[in-house]
C-alpha cells in the first residue's frame, strides 16, 4: 500500500532539503571572513578556502551545516535506522569527509557512494515479502537513472556536462524530478490494484445474491 511508498517518499524530502543545506554549506566556506572569490570550492586555485583559514566561528557554522547534511541524506538512503543512530553516522561521514581536504574535487563522488551504497544494502536486505511493485520501481525510475547522471557529471563535467546542461544542475533537478515520477507510478498502481479488489468483490457479491434468489 502507499504506506510503503511513504517510507521512502517522506524521509526524502528531509534529504533534500539536506541537500539544499549542503550547498548554502558550501557558500558559506566561500564567503564568510570576507571571502569574496566566485573560485569552485572543488578546485585548489584559492588557498583562501582552505578549512584551516577560517575562523573558529565559520568552521563551527560550516560543520553543523555539514552534519545537518549528512543526517538528512542519510535518513533518506536508510528510513528504518533510529536518530541516534543516523546521528552517530552522520558525525562518522562528517569525520571521513573531512580525510579529503586537500583534494575536495572528490567530495561529490564521495557522498554519492556513501549514499548509494547505504541505500543499496537497506533495500536488498528487507524481508522477502517487502520485495513488492514498490520495491522493484525504486531502482527503476530513481536509482539507477541518478546514478548514471551523478557518473556523468563525475567523468564529463569538465567537458559535455558543465557546457550543456550547466552542472550539477542537472543532477539536482533529477532527484525530485525522479522521485515525483516514482510516486505518482506507485500510486496510480495501488489505486489500480485496489479498483481491482473491488470490482472482483462487487462480482462475487452479485454472484452471491443471484444464487440466493435462484434457490
Amino acid at each position: 500500500d502507499l504506506q510503503r511508498v511513504h517510507e521512502l517518499f517522506y524521509p526524502n524530502l528531509l534529504g533534500m532539503l539536506a541537500h539544499g543545506i549542503g550547498h548554502f554549506a558550501l557558500g558559506v566556506r566561500l564567503r564568510l571572513d570576507g571571502d569574496e572569490t566566485t573560485t569552485s570550492i572543488t578546485t585548489n586555485d584559492n588557498e583562501d578556502n582552505d578549512f584551516d583559514t577560517m575562523t573558529l566561528q565559520s568552521k563551527l557554522t560550516f560543520i553543523l551545516l555539514l552534519i545537518f547534511f549528512w543526517f538528512g541524506l542519510l535518513k533518506a538512503a536508510l528510513p528504518n535506522f533510529s536518530n541516534r543512530a543516523l546521528g552517530a553516522c552522520a558525525l562518522l561521514a562528517t569525520y571521513s569527509l573531512s580525510l579529503l581536504g586537500s583534494q575536495p574535487q572528490y567530495s561529490f563522488t564521495f557522498v554519492q557512494t556513501v549514499l548509494f551504497v547505504a541505500s543499496s544494502i537497506q533495500q536488498l536486505t528487507r524481508p522477502k515479502a517487502e520485495k513488492d511493485f514498490v520495491y522493484a520501481t525504486f531502482p527503476v525510475i530513481v536509482s539507477f537513472p541518478l546514478t548514471f547522471v551523478g557518473w556523468i557529471e563525475s567523468t564529463q563535467c569538465t567537458a559535455f556536462v558543465r557546457d550543456e546542461f550547466y552542472g550539477h544542475v542537472v543532477y539536482d533537478a533529477f532527484i525530485p524530478v525522479g522521485f515525483l515520477v516514482w510516486y505518482v507510478v506507485c500510486y496510480l498502481q495501488i489505486n489500480e490494484g485496489k479498483s481491482l479488489q473491488s470490482s472482483s468483490f462487487s462480482s462475487q457479491q452479485q454472484r452471491r445474491n443471484g444464487k440466493q434468489k435462484v434457490s
